[in-house]
């Protein structure tokens, strides 16, 4: 919800600096709501993409600010960058770049499309845009990223880091995509159906 209201801040932040009238402003912010409410949906447990974004944007905001508005206004004298430029400039910044790298991500996909295990991904819930962010913007861990379940809360044991697959039934971290669960059992009757549920075939 920050996030969300971070990146909406820079409506009224155009209509501050004359960009746009106020009416203009308040269809534009509800626009780019309904607009971050579809994009957040069904994404689980994985991050945000409206926390990915405020993160960006706000890493732009201070560059801007340190950068042009205190030492480019002392510099220079007088005020040419304002404190709502600080967030309509980071705004633009972030639309134009998120758009270039997920058009050229989309294009990218089309070669994997009929790749099994990128099918398997994305019928996680695995986005090829979102999840394939590095680090700084997307913190959510290879495990979550790859399969997106939220994991049990571990006693006797605690399965390694290499254990990078989880079980469909419990979301339990297991070592083999396919196999027996060591923490509910499934699979040891030989029924794949929650499998092939959340995969597909």
């Amino acid at each position: 919800m920050i996030g969300r209201l971070f990146i909406l801040s820079a409506f009224p932040a155009m209509w501050l600096s004359g960009s746009c009238s106020f009416l203009a402003s308040v269809c534009w912010a509800l626009g780019a709501f309904a607009f971050l409410l579809v994009i957040d949906s069904g994404r689980g447990i994985r991050t945000l993409p409206s926390t990915i974004v405020a993160r960006f944007m706000f890493a732009i905001a201070m560059f801007v600010f340190f950068l042009f508005y205190l030492l480019g206004n002392h510099a220079a004298g007088r005020m040419y960058w304002t404190l709502a430029d600080c967030l309509v400039v980071p705004f633009w910044v972030t639309v134009i770049v998120a758009t270039l790298f997920w058009t050229c991500l989309y294009f990218g996909t089309l070669l994997f499309r009929n790749d099994l295990g990128y099918q398997q991904w994305a019928r996680a819930g695995g986005h090829y845009f979102w999840d394939t962010l590095p680090r700084i913007l997307n913190r959510d861990s290879e495990l979550v990223r790859n399969g997106g379940f939220a994991e049990p809360t571990y006693t006797d044991f605690i399965p390694p880091t290499h254990f990078q697959n989880q079980c469909p039934k419990c979301g339990a971290r297991v070592q083999h995509a396919f196999g027996v669960c060591w923490n509910c059992n499934y699979g040891a009757d030989g029924d794949a159906t929650a499998f092939y549920e959340r995969y597909g075939r």
